[in-house]
């Protein structure tokens, strides 16, 4: 596996993250996870490839950092937030596996 050398976790590092995982997240919504790519994930998020490649190093890096996002949600109850939705993402996502 190819190390990513991270990088400094500023505010456009973050939005960009953010983008990649909103663009993956409506395209498992629409289709098979196995039928997703990493072109539509650019064009979704409006990026090149050589960006989601400074981010991310597959669409399961992708699925692994969403299902982590929404397994912390989950497991943390004290942040008032409605985590049926991201329960509800992990279910989807598993039966589009």
């Amino acid at each position: 596996m190819v190390e990513i050398k991270r990088r400094k976790t500023d505010r456009r590092t973050l939005y960009t993250i953010r983008v990649i995982k909103d663009a993956f997240i409506k395209l498992v919504k629409e289709e098979l996870y196995s039928k997703v790519t990493i072109t539509q994930i650019c064009r979704e998020a409006d990026i090149t490839r050589s960006t989601f490649y400074l981010h991310f190093t597959s669409i399961t890096d992708v699925l692994n950092a969403v299902l982590d996002d929404a397994l912390f949600l989950v497991q943390d109850s004290t942040t008032g937030l409605d985590t049926d939705d991201n329960y509800s993402l992990i279910i989807l996502i598993r039966t589009n596996l």
